[in-house]
């Protein structure tokens, strides 16, 4: 009897220890991006929950002295963007986690100076830009080759360190991302590029855990809708929308399409824009499959 109640408490104090898994904030330091830093923020505290939930322990990886972190050794990272050379080695959820606003600034000289003349009439520019911390999505240079420029590139270590470059005329426009609610005081932005979604990622070799906090991060956003307003309000300067319309959506031919980077199209999308625009909501698309979206919908 003893033998067994001793076997007991070993497996009963086994089943105790939580899994911990290896977690990276940024792809790059937050550090060194202000902008960034805040979008990290919101990310490892939207993650945080959602590894409690599924009750994940987490170990935060170590950056090197270059600040990039060796991706066989990172588990999740809860800060990305999807880029290729990270899609090598994770897999990313459909559900992105933010969205990070990209443009061209200038001082407001230079802006009057820019806006006044045709795209392809801008002389030969200095552009700076600091690698991001979500990492490099090659959104400068697919700018820059659309419009047929060749600029010349001068990169920052930090973001700051990039936009006091601008205002001390080393260079002559500035290639920034930022949270949709902030903006750096004092420059104009002179074109309004696009916009990136960010993610949390997780190894490629690890799909039941991609599994699971996926699921789980699903199940917070429809739940926690309140608590991530709030972090978004305080921490990316973004305002709860006055009028959200949340859209169980799933993907079913050319009515509703989602690429991986959450481009939607089909007659679904092109009714829903129209509507909205009437209306003036705000539509708050949960990705899902057929069964889950159905659900969704019922339990409100």
């Amino acid at each position: 009897m003893k033998i067994k109640a001793s076997a007991f408490v070993f497996l009963a104090a086994f089943a105790a220890v939580a899994e911990t898994v290896q977690v990276a904030d940024c792809v790059r330091s937050a550090d060194l991006d202000v902008w960034a830093a805040a979008d990290a923020k919101f990310c490892q505290t939207v993650m945080g929950d959602v590894f409690k939930a599924v009750g994940l322990e987490t170990k935060r990886a170590e950056f090197g002295a270059d600040n990039l972190f060796v991706a066989s050794n990172t588990e999740v990272i809860c800060s990305a963007f999807r880029t290729p050379a990270l899609l090598k080695h994770y897999d990313f959820p459909l559900q992105p986690l933010g969205r990070m606003h990209f443009a061209l600034y200038a001082t407001p000289d230079r802006a009057m100076a820019m806006t006044s003349m045709k795209i392809s009439d801008w002389p030969r520019m200095r552009v700076g830009y600091s690698p991001v911390a979500q990492g490099d999505a090659g959104d400068r240079k697919k700018y820059f080759d659309s419009a047929r420029l060749s600029p010349e590139y001068v990169e920052y270590p930090t973001s700051a360190g990039a936009v006091q470059a601008l205002r001390n005329g080393e260079i002559d426009v500035l290639f920034l991302y930022t949270p949709f609610g902030k903006r750096p005081e004092g420059l104009v932005e002179v074109v309004p590029i696009g916009a990136r979604n960010v993610y949390f990622a997780v190894r490629n070799d690890r799909p039941e855990l991609m599994k699971k906090l996926g699921r789980a991060y699903r199940e917070y956003y429809i739940d926690h809708i309140d608590k991530i307003d709030a972090l978004r309000t305080e921490l990316l300067g973004i305002p709860k929308p006055p009028k959200r319309v949340r859209v169980a959506a799933y993907m079913r031919g050319d009515l509703f399409n989602v690429t991986p980077d959450v481009e939607k199209s089909g007659s679904l999308e092109m009714w829903m824009k129209s509507l909205c625009g009437v209306t003036r909501w705000t539509p708050d698309f949960v990705y899902g499959g057929y069964d889950e979206s159905i659900a969704d919908v019922k339990n409100g």
